[in-house]
């Protein structure tokens, strides 16, 4: 960093800008700045709050939420000194994520989706690109190839609920709270006392994260709730034949994040990513039959124990 320049760091927003000693004197108008005062000379002045040397609060009333430093360090030295202090930076809240589709364009639409999914009405992505592009043929009633789309959203100010964090009681209720695992009357009246009871309230929330429920995944509720499945079991069938995380974009703050309209990186054969789709399918629910059938499975701690009073 130049001599003629500072680091300036937004608390609201997590960006950090590089400036120049004019620009902090436009920053600081409201102040008696001349030019020729040190950094240090323009700190004392203007009684910034210390927050280590060189690094000061901005104390006015207009810049309150900036953090400024007037000492010559690299930004990745600035960094750091952020991160360990406990200030979030926007940069490296960027994550990037992937959807299959077989619409050659993209077009995210806060609530234009459907809300019978496995987390309701948004927009689903994964971290892993070759799967989706598996989910972007996966229906075998449409026989035509898919598109590959890789999306980044600044994650910096959005609430996300991790499914993996909160446990499979939670993402068994949310799921059962959008899609029916079975049709008997048993489960009718069952099931909402076990989403009362288990299901978090995700209306703060503009981001969840937790395992994808179609076809295998969706069978390993399906036999839950049937009682046929040990509670300490569901973990392991969760990742069976890798089946993969998914993002639900659910907010409308997140859905602003995004881009109005995206073009496919590449073209999805579905002649190749069908045939892989239904190899994972076919492994996992294999696996799923295994261990649905062992001596492990002895049924003591099924879903009927989790809905009593």
């Amino acid at each position: 960093m130049k001599d003629s320049q500072a680091l300036i760091y937004n608390k609201d927003s997590g960006e950090i800008k590089i400036i120049d000693k004019s620009q902090i004197c436009n920053l600081l108008k409201s102040f008696n700045i001349k030019e020729s005062m040190t950094y240090e000379e323009i700190a004392k002045k203007c009684n910034f709050n210390k927050i280590q040397k060189g690094i000061y609060n901005l104390s006015s009333k207009n810049n309150s939420s900036q953090l400024i430093c007037l000492i010559d360090i690299t930004l990745k030295e600035f960094k750091n000194i952020l991160k360990k202090k406990g200030f979030k930076i926007k940069e490296d809240n960027i994550i990037t994520l992937y959807h299959g589709s077989q619409n050659p364009i993209l077009r995210p639409i806060y609530l234009g989706g459907k809300e019978y999914n496995d987390y309701g009405n948004g927009l689903y992505l994964t971290p892993y690109p070759e799967l989706a592009k598996e989910w972007a043929v996966a229906n075998d009633d449409i026989m035509k190839d898919g598109y590959l789309y890789k999306l980044s959203i600044d994650i910096f100010d959005l609430n996300i609920l991790d499914f993996d964090k909160e446990g499979d009681l939670a993402w068994m209720a949310e799921l059962l709270s959008h899609r029916d695992a079975d049709e008997s009357q048993r489960y009718k009246l069952l099931t909402p006392k076990f989403i009362k009871k288990y299901k978090i309230n995700t209306d703060k929330y503009d981001i969840l994260r937790g395992w994808r429920a179609d076809s295998s995944y969706f069978r390993i509720a399906k036999i839950f709730v049937r009682d046929g499945l040990n509670r300490n079991l569901i973990n392991k069938c969760f990742h069976l034949g890798d089946l993969g995380i998914q993002y639900f974009i659910k907010s409308k703050k997140a859905f602003d994040k995004l881009e109005k309209e995206y073009k496919p990186i590449s073209s999805v054969s579905y002649e190749i990513y069908n045939a892989k789709y239904n190899l994972r399918d076919k492994k996992a629910r294999e696996e799923l039959n295994k261990i649905e059938y062992s001596d492990e499975n002895d049924l003591s701690d099924v879903f009927s124990n989790y809905i009593k009073d």
